[in-house]
């Protein structure tokens, strides 16, 4: 209704086959969730993705991500605050060695979390259960 087609792309539903080539042709991962006790306590793996694929990334200030990130270490926006998210956009577009400065901060949190760190977590957490059984 705008007319932004040429400067704003809206690509649908995404095969999960396909999400590889999709971020390899965006500029940022928005992550627009709103508020709910899902979201709170959800970790949004396409953060991760989009940081791989070496994307700045905007996500919404929920409990569930910022157990994870600092507030230095991602994009934050309020959740359902659309001119919050709009100026973290922005940023983004007129300061991209910052967003890419932003991008090495959030790598380093994937690094943290990696499988092989994660999984040391879950066999202590297993074992110390276990031992009090």
């Amino acid at each position: 209704d705008l007319n932004l087609n040429q400067i704003v792309q809206f690509h649908g539903n995404v095969p999960t086959e396909e999400i590889v080539s999709a971020l390899g042709r965006i500029d940022a991962g928005i992550v627009p969730n709103r508020l709910s006790p899902f979201t709170n306590t959800n970790f949004p793996t396409r953060i991760f993705e989009c940081l791989i694929m070496k994307k700045p990334v905007i996500a919404a200030r929920t409990k569930g991500i910022l157990d994870y990130f600092k507030e230095d270490e991602c994009y934050f926006f309020e959740p359902g605050n659309v001119n919050d998210l709009c100026a973290k956009i922005i940023h983004i577009y007129q300061h991209p060695q910052a967003a890419q400065e932003m991008v090495y901060k959030g790598k380093d949190v994937l690094s943290r979390h990696q499988w092989t760190n994660e999984k040391k977590v879950l066999i202590t957490l297993v074992r110390r259960l276990l031992k009090h059984r």
